[in-house]
């Protein structure tokens, strides 16, 4: 239960890693600009690079799930749009496929020409702060990923509540419904 933005970015491998890094960063700052409440480094999603981490946070210190690390190169940045909220991961990797056997040895892998990164982010439960602290956050979500639009980056856009096409904050906070009844149904979570 609750809603989730799902998103994928996809680009062709004629976009350049400086150009990846570039709108990453361009991320990060309208993040901290429209009062996300955490913005992450910038970092690189490169095998050989040791600091770069191989997994980001899904939920503010709880889930985890993996993205980059071995066989990957690109950039990433988490951004937490605020209190009860999942973060979000924005930024664009390509994966060097793994030969097998006699393969290895005889070839050199070649990176996949097709940038991606597919990512989701849950917004409901930033309505345990408010119905409008919901909207906020779910808000934030959407205006980071207008940021991926054109200049070679696809975007496809899944938004259970329907705010991504429609634009209608009173639709969006209608999906909560009564605030009161939202905070018991909120009390059954898998999670504290």
């Amino acid at each position: 239960m609750g809603l989730t933005i799902h998103y994928t970015l996809t680009a062709r491998g004629t976009l350049n890693d400086d150009a990846v890094r570039r709108r990453v960063q361009r991320t990060a700052r309208l993040a901290q600009q429209i009062g996300c409440a955490h913005v992450g480094k910038v970092l690189p999603a490169y095998e050989g690079n040791r600091d770069a981490p191989e997994f980001f946070q899904t939920r503010w210190g709880i889930h985890r799930r993996l993205v980059g690390g071995e066989g990957t190169t690109g950039w990433l940045v988490e951004v937490w749009p605020g209190e009860g909220c999942e973060t979000a991961i924005f930024g664009l990797i390509r994966h060097r496929p793994r030969i097998p056997g006699e393969w290895h040895r005889t070839r050199r892998p070649r990176w996949n020409s097709r940038w991606e990164l597919h990512s989701w982010c849950k917004t409901y439960y930033a309505a345990e702060h408010g119905i409008e602290h919901f909207v906020q956050c779910h808000e934030r979500v959407v205006r980071l990923l207008e940021l991926w639009r054109g200049a070679g980056v696809r975007l496809q856009v899944r938004d259970e509540s329907g705010f991504w096409k429609t634009r209608s904050r009173e639709a969006l906070a209608a999906q909560i419904g009564d605030l009161e009844s939202f905070r018991r149904m909120a009390q059954h979570r898998v999670w504290s």
